[in-house]
């Protein structure tokens, strides 16, 4: 009795183990619906506010454009016009606002008509602007897992991430601060002439600025040295030199992300994260 019991029991679990085990498929599912979901999308219009409250940054006699633009583009969206909804955020973009939340719709959009590639670029642009925005985070992770060059597997990845993880301002505000903390810790040292402990605080104070403006140095120069794109065409083919005729070296797909090296007569020397390196066509990538 005692052993019927014991394997009922065991049958049991094993197969609400195996009922409650995921599968890729379904997380996949979810993942598209939460993408697809009306509801997801960002909607920035406030007639109550106002189009200053919208766009604060916007010119005066662009608002009104841009405010219509992105209403309509919105409207179109929920009605599942998502060709029509991606122009309509495109020409509000063409005015030169720069807003993540326009920039993460419009992403939406380009999903949804089929433009893999340009979703890619304005998700990343979005998160240039805010790059610890979740709601472009989780779809960037989702559009990396359907496109169709899939990115190597990095060492270090979760380093990486912690060395970008602070904004250039929050890093020049904490350089600020060191500096402002060190100079009054040295005229308290000057008028007052404490005991070691002052002494110790402005040696740990000056280390601490010292690596926070190396750090601060670090990441600037990266982002003025650094250029990335994504490949939005369908398919691109790199050549081992800036001409149709020279050897083809690989070939890329739209939502491929690339670091752009070197421009030459319409050609761009881009490098995939393998470190593979080639030729491409300027009008097959769109630079971040």
């Amino acid at each position: 009795m005692t052993r019927r019991l014991a394997a009922a029991l065991l049958c049991m679990w094993v197969q609400g183990a195996e009922a409650a085990k995921p599968t890729l498929t379904a997380r996949l599912d979810t993942a598209q619906i939460t993408l697809g979901d009306p509801l997801h999308l960002r909607l920035i219009v406030d007639r109550d506010a106002g189009q200053r409250t919208l766009f604060p940054d916007l010119d005066e006699q662009l608002a009104p454009f841009v405010v219509r633009s992105n209403d309509e583009g919105n409207s179109l969206y929920r009605a599942a016009d998502f060709a029509g909804a991606r122009q309509r955020y495109l020409a509000a973009v063409e005015t030169g606002i720069r807003d993540v939340r326009l920039f993460y719709n419009l992403g939406n959009a380009c999903f949804k008509s089929e433009h893999l590639g340009e979703s890619v670029l304005w998700y990343e642009r979005a998160l240039q602007l805010d790059p610890r925005d979740e709601d472009v985070l989780a779809n960037l992770r989702f559009v990396a897992r359907v496109k169709r060059d899939q990115d190597p597997e990095q060492v270090g990845a979760g380093i990486y991430a912690v060395y970008l993880w602070p904004t250039l301002n929050e890093l020049f505000v904490m350089t600020s601060l060191g500096l402002l903390g060190l100079f009054l810790v040295a005229c308290w040292r000057l008028w007052w002439r404490p005991g070691m402990y002052v002494q110790v605080t402005l040696i740990v104070l000056s280390i601490c600025v010292l690596g926070s403006g190396l750090f601060t140095g670090a990441r600037l120069q990266r982002q003025l040295t650094r250029t990335e794109a994504v490949v939005v065409t369908e398919e691109g083919t790199a050549r081992s030199g800036p001409e149709v005729g020279q050897t083809p070296v690989f070939v890329v797909h739209e939502g491929t992300k690339v670091v752009v090296e070197r421009r030459e007569a319409g050609w761009l020397l881009v490098r995939l994260a393998n470190g593979l390196g080639g030729w491409l066509p300027a009008e097959v990538v769109a630079v971040i």
